[in-house]
């Protein structure tokens, strides 16, 4: 805030400083758990603010505006003190109906000051309904991909697992990659995923595929979603894959077209895990579905993994990954990843089938809050990862409305290493990439600029 401030015959501005008030505020639910269907539930409130000149005795309300949920104790009485608001452990409590795992529903929280006419604080949350157990599907991305394995049996979108060798397949196509390396091959039909349609698909040796065009063999797997890796990812078995020793042997990958089923189907066949003495042999299947056949009700397609022989052996670097990641890599369904199982995923084993698709189960529910979601107002900078980085880093961009951004690498020198210009056609949420190729290493600033609004960030790239 600029100010006007006069001392006798003399005037001047002086800039103060706003300190925007922040909060933090969560549900705790008792014992960690969250509601699950069919049950009662019990939750806390912690809350923290900075910048809030307020104490005294409080009173915390949650409430929901739907019907599939009973809220029996809506009300508790606290204090705030520093920022902190304190409340008993125990304070609401309420019950779900028999609604499907993952599901999510809205608790608004009010915080109102004793005495005070309204509240100071509101806010609603989406709470997932928990409960899930191998035999349920995985909940869905932001987006909506659900994760259905052939345990979900009580679910029409649970896979059956059918599996057609293609190494022995007369028509199939035969190709052998060497160590980190990729092919390119043309779709027999246009695929939609994430609602953006493709007509190619790169396949790379180290058990993941992407529909983009790609020219880095990612070998080290990471968690989904995660900026570092191929875009559009299908992940089956990510992970260091090899062939037995240097003496002439390939890496096997066939891909069949079924025109009668309606199936493009690629295949990994006995590759060697990277790990230790590469003794461990992996086979697996990518199948895509012609959306002549089988497609979602909102119009994208059908992926479904298969697994005839796994070992997930690789304890030096994450194990593996399995789960599809989205185009822009801020979204996507993690499977598995460092043997950290997603609820309602089964253990990987051979005669495991994974589908997925953004059909959900007959009784899910997703307020639409979710979608009705409020844009960002400013434009803002996250912090760079990984940092020291090699080969690439990550910055997260908040955008307040679209429009262009500067991105400007300089050195410590001051001088300009590179500079790219992003035009973002919508507000949001985004990320941007820099590739450390044709860098020494070194400390490098990136400065990031929209409008008249720059940050600027120090980072490290290791070679």
């Amino acid at each position: 805030v600029i100010l006007n401030a006069t001392i006798g015959a003399n005037s001047s501005k002086i800039a103060v400083p706003v300190m925007p008030v922040t909060a933090d505020v969560q549900l705790d639910f008792a014992e960690g758990h969250p509601p699950v269907q069919g049950e009662t539930f019990s939750c806390g409130l912690t809350g923290a603010f900075e910048n809030l000149p307020l104490s005294g005795d409080l009173t915390a309300m949650i409430t929901t505006t739907v019907d599939y949920v009973t809220l029996t104790q809506v009300s508790a009485s606290g204090h705030i003190q520093d920022g902190a608001v304190v409340l008993a452990p125990t304070s609401f409590s309420g019950s779900v109906s028999s609604i499907a795992s993952g599901s999510k529903f809205p608790l608004t929280i009010s915080l109102q000051m004793d005495g005070e006419p309204t509240a100071f604080f509101e806010e609603t949350l989406l709470i997932r309904v928990g409960g899930l157990t191998t035999s349920e599907p995985t909940p869905p991305c932001s987006f909506g991909y659900w994760a259905y394995d052939d345990t979900d049996l009580e679910y029409p979108e649970a896979p059956v697992y059918d599996w057609t060798e293609l190494s022995s397949l007369g028509g199939a196509t035969h190709y052998q990659l060497e160590d980190d390396d990729h092919v390119r091959v043309n779709l027999p039909f246009v695929f939609q995923y994430f609602g953006q349609t493709y007509d190619g698909l790169t396949i790379c040796s180290n058990g993941w595929a992407a529909f983009p065009a790609e020219t880095i063999d990612f070998f080290r797997n990471w968690s989904i979603p995660f900026p570092l890796g191929p875009d559009a990812m299908l992940a089956p078995f990510w992970d260091d894959l090899d062939y037995v020793d240097n003496s002439g042997d390939l890496i096997d990958i066939y891909t069949y077209h079924d025109a009668t089923e309606g199936k493009f189907i690629v295949e990994w066949y006995q590759p060697r895990n990277g790990f230790g003495d590469h003794s461990f042999t992996e086979t697996f299947q990518i199948v895509l579905y012609d959306q002549a056949i089988l497609v979602a009700d909102d119009g994208n397609g059908v992926v479904e993994f298969q697994y005839l022989e796994v070992n997930d052996v690789d304890q030096s670097n994450n194990y593996c990954t399995v789960g599809i990641e989205s185009p822009s890599q801020n979204d996507g369904v993690q499977y598995v990843y460092n043997r950290e199982y997603a609820p309602g995923a089964a253990v990987l084993s051979a005669g495991r089938a994974i589908r997925f698709t953004t059909n959900s189960p007959a009784n899910y529910y997703s307020d639409l809050i979710e979608e009705d979601r409020v844009l960002p107002q400013t434009f803002a900078m996250g912090t760079a990862y990984p940092n020291p980085f090699n080969p690439s880093v990550a910055i997260p961009l908040t955008l307040g409305q679209p429009g262009e951004v500067v991105v400007t690498l300089y050195n410590l020198a001051g001088q300009e290493v590179r500079s790219s210009v992003y035009n973002y056609p919508t507000a949001g949420e985004q990320i941007v990439r820099i590739n450390g190729d044709l860098l020494a290493s070194g400390i490098y600033l990136i400065a990031i600029r929209s409008g008249e609004k720059q940050f600027i960030q120090k980072v490290t790239f290791l070679k």
